[in-house]
């Protein structure tokens, strides 16, 4: 298992697939798009932490993922593509931590 997280893979695929309401855990660490401060308070989790990765962390992490070339394979530009990829990552993980941190 820490093989697993220090490559950055889920150390357990249980947690995946859990919603809030199926833990009794006192506080739920999330990361990704499907853990949004929105989702999270459909659930009723309000005391949660949710991780952002900096834009420097994101670029840097994606371009060393093995899928990547496979996603940008038809795209005439590949670099543009990638960087506007990543800018609409980047806008959306600013907009998702001013939700959490404003409450909206």
């Amino acid at each position: 298992m820490e093989r697993a997280a220090q490559m950055g893979y889920p150390a357990c695929k249980k947690c995946m697939e859990m919603t809030p309401e199926e833990t009794d855990a006192d506080l739920i660490v999330t990361e990704g798009a499907a853990y949004t401060p929105q989702v999270m308070g459909q659930y009723g989790a309000d005391d949660y932490i949710s991780i952002v990765p900096t834009p420097a962390f994101q670029i840097s992490h994606y371009r060393e993922r093995e899928w990547v070339p496979y996603i940008l394979r038809d795209c005439t530009d590949r670099e543009k593509a990638f960087d506007n990829w990543m800018k609409r990552d980047i806008l959306f993980a600013t907009v998702e931590k001013l939700f959490a941190l404003t409450g909206f």
